[in-house]
């Protein structure tokens, strides 16, 4: 999954999740400002059972959050840069329906781009007919 615009909040802000008591978030990334005035995190506000949380990322540039309560913080570059299952983003390409092998699931464009879900490529394909 993944989360694009700007979250403004009073607690337990986070650029993709605001709080969570369990579970887990895997191949996840937040961009945008996020503003609070507690628990604020780039990627999850508050988590206070410790989820599970693998190969998820905020944007420390483009957020201006240099903490969280989980994920990674890392450059607009350093998200930017890789074009397929490589680097950052070599643990995304998951099994999503059951089926064995990976299912290919994100579109990584050229250099300068964020990952976005095939599904959303599709549709913004679409749109622009």
């Amino acid at each position: 999954s993944y989360a694009r615009g700007g979250v403004a909040g009073r607690d337990r802000v986070g650029g993709l999740v605001g709080i969570t008591r369990g579970g887990t978030i895997a191949a996840s990334y937040a961009r945008g400002a996020v503003s609070g005035r507690t628990r604020v995190g780039g990627l999850v506000g508050d988590a206070p059972n410790s989820p599970a949380i693998t190969a998820s990322y905020w944007d420390i540039t483009a957020r201006g959050q240099a903490t969280s309560n989980g994920g990674a913080g890392h450059t607009t570059q350093e998200l930017q840069a890789p074009t397929a299952y490589a680097g950052l983003y070599a643990a995304w390409n998951v099994d999503m329906d059951g089926h064995p092998g990976a299912d290919d699931p994100w579109a990584f464009g050229m250099n300068s781009q964020y990952p976005v879900l095939r599904y959303d490529c599709l549709c913004q394909e679409a749109q622009q007919r």
